[in-house]
């Protein structure tokens, strides 16, 4: 928004498709990319090859599709509002995913958190944990599509709940801020 800027001058158009049109084109890679992944594990279960099993899970997958995309899209909606206002707030953005990247359970699974963390601490640690949309949409694929645990109904329900959050205030805050863009641009 910031770098074309005599785009939101000149011409009027409506400026929610600008936070949103990163998370749709990232959406189309993301189909790529999952479209190869069904197929690996349709291949390996199907032949043998893999401990891949498909579950009744697999119903979770829309869910979780729509919970990753709300939260995404908040984001974008705050950020962006935010770098505009506030022009130093696309610099610290980078170190903001840098900390979200290791606050999401990628690399550890939920259940060594459950085991090392909250058997230490308590369970509102991990209601803390679970704010962060993406550790519920993170361990609901890897049980919908890999079927190795049971869902984590606690992080999905806390994580949705949260990117609904996330998204309406967002998307308010985006409205809201809407008609200084001219201006701040």
């Amino acid at each position: 928004m910031i770098s074309q800027s005599n785009i939101l001058t000149k011409v009027y158009f409506p400026r929610v498709f600008i936070p949103l049109t990163p998370v749709l084109a990232k959406l189309v890679d993301f189909s790529i990319a999952f479209l190869f992944l069904v197929l690996f594990i349709l291949y390996y279960s199907f032949t043998g090859k893999g401990d891949f099993a498909i579950t009744p899970n697999l119903i979770l997958l829309p869910f979780i599709f729509i919970i990753m995309m709300i939260s995404a899209a908040g984001f974008g909606f705050w950020l962006s509002a935010l770098a505009l206002q506030y022009r130093d707030v696309r610099f610290a953005v980078n170190y903001l995913l840098q900390v979200l990247i290791f606050l999401t359970p990628v690399v550890y699974s939920v259940a060594s958190f459950n085991q090392n963390i909250v058997a230490k601490y308590g369970y509102w640690v991990k209601v803390i944990y679970a704010l962060f949309p993406m550790s519920g949409v993170v361990e609901g694929f890897r049980t919908s599509l890999l079927g190795t645990a049971n869902p984590q109904w606690d992080l999905l329900l806390i994580g949705s709940a949260s990117a609904i959050f996330i998204f309406t205030t967002g998307m308010f805050y985006f409205i809201k801020t809407e008609r200084v863009f001219a201006d701040l641009a």
